[in-house]
């Protein structure tokens, strides 16, 4: 009588602790994605929309985030990123401000240069992500004749602009329309013909 007692309260606790379990950790998993926060130093103050977090793995519904990172001494880096369907990883790299900070980063090198790797190739693939048209470039059509490539700018490395390449007159309206199709806006996107110069630019410029 008493084993079966405690065979039935034993069943009732596992139950509960599966349930419990199930509502607190599961629950608020479903529909999300799982993101990685990798920071160094790895006591900092990581924020995700302003709200508090922390590193490892977090859950996180698909969409727009400002990730940042913070410590005294340190001078804050904050991301903003895509949360897509797959697996993301995100790296924080405050910079040093202080002695104390520089001589922690200096010992800390090799872990600080696996992270800035991560970061790149995140920063990378939200850039591929917000602009989908990059994956098909650098594109040529010899026929055409044309090539399109893309590139940064110095000041700003997370937009690209277009490259058009290797034209004649015929062969750039011939690119522009390749691009539309693609569905490249070209009223917002930057586009540079490397062979060719607009005179009604460089006639605004010389009157200017």
């Amino acid at each position: 009588m008493i084993n079966r007692k405690f065979i039935v309260l034993s069943g009732v606790i596992f139950v509960g602790v599966c349930l419990l379990y199930f509502l607190l950790v599961i629950l608020p998993r479903i529909g999300k994605v799982p993101v990685e926060i990798l920071v160094h130093p790895n006591d900092s103050t990581i924020t995700i929309n302003g709200n508090r977090s922390a590193s490892g793995i977090q859950y996180l519904s698909v969409g727009e985030y400002t990730v940042k990172a913070e410590k005294d001494g340190w001078i804050a880096d904050e991301v903003k990123v895509s949360v897509s369907d797959e697996i993301n990883q995100i790296a924080l790299l405050p910079r040093p401000n202080s002695n104390e900070a520089r001589e922690i980063a200096e010992e800390d090198n090799l872990e600080r240069e696996g992270l800035a790797g991560v970061k790149a190739n995140a920063r990378g693939a939200n850039i591929r992500s917000d602009y989908p048209i990059i994956n098909k470039l650098p594109y040529s059509d010899i026929a055409g004749p044309y090539k399109i490539d893309y590139g940064f700018n110095r000041d700003d490395t997370t937009v690209p602009y277009l490259l058009i390449s290797f034209t004649t007159p015929k062969s750039r309206q011939k690119a522009l329309e390749w691009l539309q199709n693609n569905e490249v806006d070209l009223t917002t996107t930057e586009i540079i013909f490397s062979d060719f110069v607009n005179p009604i630019k460089n006639q605004e410029k010389f009157h200017g």
